[in-house]
């Protein structure tokens, strides 16, 4: 491996995975690459970092303590170090276990597990840019994990359990007017475990937009399951969040955000919660797909909710299955629409509060529920032509009033003086109905979709999207242009948030991928080769581009005023150009990437900040 160590000052930082490690068997200050090669006991801190471009290697040792100082504490403020890693450590009775603030980032934490600290199990304090995986925080007096106005981190598999605090604590620093000075805002949270922890599986007092919480579990918690104060932009795929008090609880407002494949039973109070303070926190702009909501208090309770969609949910044996409200005497409950939901014995199967206005429902089965419905204002219960599945509607489809006779409707009787279209069948969704929808050609994307055919011989650009939070797997089928048009691409994302595309083979266009103003954009086992660029990221943020290879263009990946993405385990080989091209781009990080064999170089920056490499196979770079 050709590593190049450049000075800090320089924008990129090559760390040598090959080097001399110091032997530990004792506490003290970590100052170059180190291994422990024994179990240690300390009284106060252990271990303190203040050099970047280290590593910490327990080797499954444990480091005890006596309940006082720190397990791990990275030392020196904002100009502390820089790409540490510290990997397969026990730490067990510290006041805290690890302690990170103010430092440059970019850490990352591997194989870690913290037990029985008297405060927090991890601690992080203004920093950012850090990966923790595979990362357990239980049976700690505070939290399992802190966060305090920390943005840009990846959590994945992790587990905080049996804490006395919550879960994992997110904290954002706000003003006395109510502004937000820091947030807390662009984490990525994946295959978490936050069970029976004394407070709440996931925390947050603040605001805290732009952050994806994906295959999560939160149960048996003493408090909510996950309760954040207002969130925008914010994704949930694959939440279950059952015996707590709420489920999900969003204490002031969600905006723009979605919830996709979340359970929520047995909850002591709501299974879905959104319960602002004052008639201006309105949540609105939302998607909730496929919740299953059972045994609650409340399903759904909505209050502010507006210009949303739920569908396709179960909403079985709560006291009301959704109960949507006003905040006050304000409308600020409107423009929603209930579609294709199961609501089943519940109390009230939907009760729509006072001052709630244009709210449409249709193509729902209201089964069993002791009250079927209840609306206190003036909304819609059909869309003109069809309506709702009502197990207690008494009427005949006999074409009476001139309508048409054996077309499902009934014609007869208006269930609980709301729908004039009763379905006289269920709706029913069958898992089929759900299915992400497929396609075989090119065209604008909307939606989730999966691709299942070969598109071959194109001189246009064949997907574009700029819709946000879709999902676009092509299953490993290949796209591929003719390489005779400038402006061809195979994928333009143009200004959307929180796509994915994967499992694609992309080829023969100007850009493999572009990405125009895109943020969150997650690329995953791409191959784009032969192309002039193979994935192309003009003013993006916070983007992810893993697994990949880019081979074979004259670009491999191209960034330009591009800010806090993430390049990981990508190769970029054979390139006529350039390898990695990045221009006036900052705080982007570079880790296992190999580049190599490329005509001019393997990387080549310019005008850059803050920029960092980490365990990647480089021959030629520059920085200018």
């Amino acid at each position: 491996m050709k590593n190049i160590i450049l000075s800090i000052t320089v924008m990129f930082v090559f760390l040598s995975a090959i080097g001399f490690s110091a032997e530990l068997s004792s506490c003290g200050t970590i100052i170059e690459n180190s291994i422990l090669i024994s179990d240690i006991s300390a009284s106060g801190t252990c271990f303190e970092i203040g050099t970047s471009n280290v590593v910490l290697d327990c080797q499954g040792y444990t480091i005890s303590g006596d309940d006082t100082g720190i397990g791990i504490r990275f030392t020196g403020g904002m100009g502390g170090p820089k790409n540490v890693t510290v990997k397969n450590c026990i730490i067990e009775d510290f006041l805290t276990g690890v302690s990170v603030g103010y430092t440059q980032g970019y850490h990352r934490f591997e194989n870690i597990t913290v037990n029985s600290s008297s405060d927090d199990g991890f601690n992080f304090y203004r920093i950012g840019r850090i990966n923790l995986t595979n990362v357990v925080s239980n049976y700690n007096g505070g939290n399992g994990f802190y966060l305090e106005q920390s943005g840009d981190n990846n959590f994945t598999q992790f587990e905080a359990n049996y804490n006395g605090g919550d879960g994992i604590h997110i904290f954002s620093t706000v003003l006395g007017n109510g502004n937000h000075l820091q947030t807390s805002s662009n984490n990525f949270f994946k295959e978490g475990i936050l069970n029976s922890n004394t407070g709440s599986g996931i925390y947050s007092d603040a605001y805290t937009p732009n952050n994806v919480f994906e295959e999560i579990v939160v149960n048996q918690n003493g408090e909510d399951g996950i309760y954040l104060f207002s969130c925008q932009n914010c994704d949930f795929k694959e939440i279950i969040a059952n015996n707590n008090e709420d489920g999900i609880c969003f204490a002031r407002n969600l905006i723009d955000s979605n919830l996709t494949n979340v359970t929520v039973n047995l909850n002591s109070d709501n299974g879905l919660a959104i319960e602002p303070d004052h008639y201006k926190s309105s949540s609105y702009g939302n998607l909730l797909i496929n919740i299953t909501a059972e045994s609650n208090d409340d399903g759904f309770h909505l209050e502010g909710f507006s210009k949303s969609n739920v569908t396709f949910s179960n909403v079985k044996n709560n006291t009301n299955g959704i109960l949507l409200k006003s905040i006050g005497t304000q409308e600020t409950s409107i423009d929603n629409i209930f579609k294709n939901n199961t609501l089943e014995e519940n109390g009230h199967g939907i009760y729509f509060d006072y001052f709630i206005d244009n709210n449409l429902v249709y193509h729902n089965d209201f089964v069993s529920n002791t009250i079927q419905s209840y609306d206190g204002s003036d909304n819609e219960w059909d869309n003109g032509s069809e309506g709702n599945y009502w197990s207690d509607y008494e009427g005949v489809d006999d074409g009476s009033d001139g309508r048409t006779v054996g077309d499902g409707i009934g014609d007869t009787e208006i269930p609980h003086n709301l729908d004039n279209y009763p379905l006289m069948n269920m709706v029913g969704f069958e898992e089929e109905a759900f299915q992400i929808k497929s396609i075989d050609s090119c065209q604008l994307i909307t939606e989730s979709v999966v691709l299942t055919e070969n598109i071959t011989g194109l001189d246009r650009t064949c997907f574009i999207i700029k819709t946000d939070n879709v999902t676009f797997d092509c299953q490993g089928h290949s796209i591929s242009g003719t390489g005779r048009t400038r402006s061809a691409r195979g994928f333009h994302i143009n200004r959307a948030k929180g796509i994915t595309i994967k499992n694609c083979e992309i080829s023969g266009f100007a850009n493999g991928i572009n990405l125009f103003y895109g943020e969150h954009i997650q690329l995953e086992n791409i191959i784009a080769n032969e192309n002039t660029v193979g994935v192309n990221v003009n003013r993006g943020k916070g983007n992810h581009i893993e697994n990949s290879t880019m081979n074979k263009n004259k670009y491999g990946i191209y960034l330009y005023k591009s800010s806090d993405n993430t390049v990981k385990g990508v190769e970029t080989k054979s390139n006529t150009r350039y390898g990695l091209y990045v221009k006036r781009s900052n705080n982007n990080l570079f880790e296992y990437v190999t580049s190599e064999l490329n005509g001019r170089y393997d990387l080549f920056g310019y005008k850059n900040k803050g920029n960092s490499v980490v365990d990647c196979d480089i021959d030629k770079s520059k920085e200018r």
